[in-house]
Formats: structure tokens, C-alpha cells, sequence
């Protein structure tokens, strides 16, 4: 018996040892579009590697591949993160160049789930002759991979690397430099059309899921540069841009000079439901080299729950900036039922799929402070609620959980000649309340007093360095307020500085529960070891 158990054990070893010996390099003949593509068919191992060599091609096709295996795109370097530098490091060794003139993607990878994929070390730019530079070249990378890693590489004034467009995808995208040039882009895109089984990709799965604030089904964003390459028309470029349910962790990030980020909520567009849920942590971001001279909030949110804290900002007027687009017509027009959600409130509506519990649609359907309701499906005209049956298709209320956005030990540096808002709603009046469907630290630039427990968020120990007014948490609470309790959990396994945390909210009276702790950084499938505190201190303050 323990004769056999050995050959079992040496005959396994053997199979091991020779797939791992089958895992191939393929080398693309060039990086024009037809050797990728050639290098790319060529793949019938998992752990391959396929290398683009260096070059300066211009794709006037675009390239799609459907992956069956899982597999490294490397080209040969690229200027990329550095925290030394907003500008990278390193040189654009492979080069593709955008030659398309219509508003397609120049790279789509088909991503499946159980496989992993990387793309690594390439500088993607726009061909200086192409005609139409504001809306195409995207990178799109979808599918249904969890195990996603985009890393080292150049996105050089190319619209849009779509994290998830129709599909659920999950992973990083770190180290990476983008560069944009062109007013309105977005350099990322976050979506989550067909998350937990959806078909519709729309978002509708994603919307009937919680949360999982502090885990990693997440598309995570981290140690990667964003700005608006001076002496262009690049005001207002926007770092992310997130819909269809999207879910995503950006933390640790640089954005410089006119570099924003923006959201889009349900109504922005037909069937598409709104962004889902969003971490926003321990990023820098630096709006101008003369504040006084421009009018800049940092976001502006359509939907779902945020927790934004410990983030660095110079140059913006305001930290977060809430609209609920179905409360106004100042952006978009909505069709009525049932071939449209319609209006929340009473003043252009009201609509049923709204809770309507006054005057503003309270609650409204994907509001600010919004979470999972049940699980709605099909398109406009017939559009429906699975949980009461799909008797009606003029809308019904999805019961969506309260999921309150959270705002905490945020260095927010005052405008000159501005007035500034650690939080402002657009336009006003909105369905939504402070210390209901938000929460902000206090005190804050706006708002006075001791944080005792009421309301708001605390941030504490008393003793704690890293809080701008550290409070020991009271013994006393109310429902649904915040406090971020430092050196607690464990979470920070890089040593890198910033500090364990956690976030307690009160759960019922005077009842603390923790609620949110931190995933570990640096995300598992970044194989990079931090040996410096990431770009933002740790010790943010609120002012």
C-alpha cells in the first residue's frame, strides 16, 4: 500500500512537472495587428505568455480575442507609475498606435471566468492621424474573469479602458500612467453589466446584490497616475467614469492637473441602472497649480453607496457632490412608464418605481445611499419586478436596502475665492438627507461641534494621531452613525504606514457594530511589495 501511495504520489509530481513544462512563450513576429492576432490563436496552454516585441505599429483593424485559456499579453516596457513622479518612469518601448476612424475598441479581450489574464508593459497611443481621437480607441477588457490584472503600462490620450463593459470582471489594473487630452474623457470605465447571472447587462444583477464593502469582488484601481496632459484642451478629464451597476476600489492614486471623477445614475439612458458601489480611499488629488482660477468638484455621484475617506485634495471646491438625475431635467429627459423609469418626485412625476414616501420620491429608485433591492428584469415597455411576480410593468418600489455613503478623515484643502463643500446636492432640493442616506465626519469644513455619537462620523481613539479631532467612540449612539476606529483589524499587511482601521457603524441604539474593514493592500494579484507609504499620507485631515 505505501509502495502504491509513492508511484501515486511520484506519477502526480511527473504530470505536474510536465504541464508546467508546456506553458508556453509565444513571440508575435511584430506588434502590427495581424502578428498579435496570429500570436494570440496560437495559445493552447494555461500560463502562456504571448510578447509583443518592440515597435511602433499603428492598428487600422481592431483586435478581438475570446479567451479560452489563461494568459499574459507582455510587451516590452512602457512608461509607468512611480510615486517619485506623476509623469512614470521608465520609456514606451511597444507601441501601439490607434489608426481607427470609427468609434470602435482597438483591443477587446473576452475574459473567462475561471482564467486569469494580465497585459502588461505597452504603451497604447493615438495615431496622429486619426480624425475622430475623442471617441474611440477604447481598451476593452470584459468577460467574466475574476482573477483580471492590468499593470505597467501607458494609456496615452486613448479614451476609455473599459473595466467590465458587458461583462463582471474582477481584478487590478496598478502601476499604470494614463495621459488624456480630449474634454469630457474617461480614462477608466467601470461596469458590472452581467454580475450575479444577469442577462440583460444592464446591471440589474448587480443591483440585486449587497454590497461586500471590504472584500474583493471588486475591480480595484491602485498606485496608478491620472492627469490632463498640459497645453491641451483638457479640462474636466475625468479619471473614472462608473455605470451598469459598476463596483469599484480606487485607492492610492495620483490625479493631477484638471483630473476629476464622475459617475452616472439610473436615467442616464434607457435600461442601464446606475453605479452600485464605490471605495475611494487614500488617493492625492491635485485639480490645478491655480485653484483660484477654476471651479472644480472632485465628484459628482448619481447612485448607490460610497465610503470615501483619507483621500488628499488641493484645488477643488468641493470633496463630493450628489445629483440624483431622475429628480430634474436639468441633464437628461425621462420617458414615462412604462417605457421609461420616469421622474422621482412629484414635481416632474411621479413614478412607481420609486418609494414615494413624499413629496421628492423618497426613496428614490438607485438613489444616493441606495443598496440591493430585489431583482428586477426584461426591457422597457416590459420591464418588471421578479419578487412581486412581473404582474405590472408600470413599476414597482424594488425595496432597496438603506446603504449610506460614509465620509471621513479627508484632507480637503480650502479654494481661494471659493465656497467650498465638503458635501453639496445638485440641484437642490434632492431626496436625500444628511444622517439618513449620508454621513460626514465632524467636524468638518462646513459644519462645527464634537462628534458625540448623534450623528455623523467620528474618528478616534482620542489619542490617535492619524484624525484631525480624534474622539474616544461614545458609549451612546444613534442608528446608522459612523466611527472609524484606528489601529484596529488587520487588514495592512504591507507595512507600509497607512495604518489598520475600521469602520463601526451603529446598528441599532447604542449599539456599535463593525462594519467595514479595509481588503488587504497591496491587492493579491499585484505582485509588487509597497517599500514606501502609498501617495497619500497617512495622517489626512479633514479642514
Amino acid at each position: 500500500m505505501i509502495r502504491s501511495a509513492r508511484w501515486l504520489l511520484v506519477l502526480l509530481s511527473s504530470v505536474l512537472l510536465c504541464s508546467a513544462a508546456k506553458a508556453q512563450t509565444i513571440n508575435a513576429a511584430s506588434c502590427n495587428v495581424t502578428d498579435v492576432a496570429a500570436a494570440l490563436g496560437n495559445i493552447v496552454t494555461d500560463g502562456t505568455t504571448v510578447v509583443i516585441p518592440p515597435g511602433d505599429c499603428n492598428w487600422t483593424s481592431p483586435l478581438t480575442y475570446a479567451q479560452t485559456k489563461s494568459f499574459t499579453l507582455q510587451g516590452a516596457g512602457a512608461i509607468s507609475y512611480s510615486a517619485s513622479s506623476p509623469s512614470g518612469t521608465g520609456s514606451d518601448v511597444t507601441t501601439i498606435e490607434n489608426g481607427l476612424t470609427s468609434g470602435s475598441s482597438i483591443l477587446t479581450i473576452i475574459s473567462s471566468s475561471g482564467k486569469s489574464f494580465r497585459m502588461t508593459g505597452i504603451h497604447f497611443a493615438t495615431h496622429a492621424g486619426n480624425s475622430n481621437k475623442a471617441s474611440n480607441g477604447w481598451i476593452v477588457i470584459t468577460g467574466s474573469s475574476t482573477s483580471v490584472r492590468v499593470d505597467h503600462n501607458h494609456f496615452d490620450q486613448l479614451n476609455n479602458v473599459d473595466l467590465g463593459l458587458y461583462g463582471c470582471v474582477q481584478g487590478v489594473a496598478d502601476h499604470n500612467q494614463f495621459d488624456g487630452s480630449y474634454a469630457d474623457e474617461n480614462m477608466i470605465r467601470f461596469q458590472s453589466g452581467t454580475c450575479n447571472g444577469d442577462a440583460s447587462n444592464n446591471g440589474d444583477g448587480s443591483w440585486a446584490d449587497s454590497s461586500h464593502w471590504g472584500t474583493g469582488q471588486f475591480m480595484f484601481t491602485e498606485m496608478n497616475t491620472f492627469r490632463a496632459v498640459p497645453s491641451t484642451n483638457a479640462n474636466h478629464i475625468f479619471a473614472f467614469d462608473c455605470s451598469r451597476g459598476g463596483r469599484a476600489v480606487f485607492r492610492f492614486n495620483i490625479m493631477a492637473y484638471h483630473t476629476l471623477v464622475v459617475t452616472h445614475g439610473t436615467g442616464n439612458s434607457t435600461d442601464p441602472r446606475g453605479c452600485r458601489a464605490m471605495e475611494f480611499y487614500g488617493n492625492t488629488a491635485t485639480y490645478s497649480t491655480n485653484p483660484a482660477q477654476d471651479n472644480a468638484g472632485l465628484i459628482q455621484a448619481e447612485s448607490g453607496g460610497y465610503l470615501w475617506w483619507a483621500n488628499t485634495t488641493t484645488g477643488y471646491y468641493g470633496l463630493f457632490q450628489a445629483d440624483i438625475d431622475r429628480t430634474n431635467k436639468v441633464t437628461y429627459v425621462q420617458n414615462p412608464t412604462p417605457n421609461g423609469w420616469g421622474y422621482c418626485g412629484t414635481t416632474y412625476g411621479p413614478s412607481n418605481w420609486d418609494g414615494n414616501q413624499d413629496s421628492t420620491g423618497y426613496p428614490c429608485l438607485d438613489g444616493i445611499g441606495r443598496g440591493g433591492g430585489d431583482r428586477l428584469s426584461g426591457l422597457f415597455p416590459i420591464k418588471c419586478d421578479q419578487t412581486t411576480g412581473c404582474t405590472t410593468f408600470n413599476g414597482t418600489w424594488p425595496h432597496q436596502a438603506l446603504d449610506p455613503v460614509y465620509v471621513f478623515s479627508n484632507n480637503f484643502t480650502s479654494v481661494p475665492q471659493r465656497q467650498n463643500n465638503y458635501w453639496s446636492n445638485f440641484p437642490p432640493p434632492i431626496a436625500i438627507a444628511e444622517n439618513r442616506d449620508y454621513y460626514l465626519e465632524l467636524p468638518n469644513v462646513n459644519e462645527s461641534g464634537t462628534f458625540n455619537g448623534s450623528a455623523g462620523v467620528g474618528c478616534g481613539p482620542s489619542s490617535s494621531p492619524t484624525c484631525a479631532h480624534p474622539v474616544a467612540r461614545p458609549a451612546t449612539c444613534t442608528t446608522g452613525v459612523g466611527y472609524w476606529e484606528m489601529d484596529e483589524g488587520n487588514w495592512n499587511q504591507s507595512g507600509n504606514g497607512f495604518g489598520n482601521g475600521q469602520l463601526y457603524v451603529c446598528t441599532a441604539p447604542n449599539t456599535w457594530t463593525v462594519y467595514y474593514t479595509p481588503f488587504t493592500y497591496p491587492h493579491p494579484l499585484d505582485g509588487n511589495t509597497p517599500t514606501a507609504i502609498p501617495p497619500n499620507q497617512p495622517n489626512a485631515q479633514p479642514h
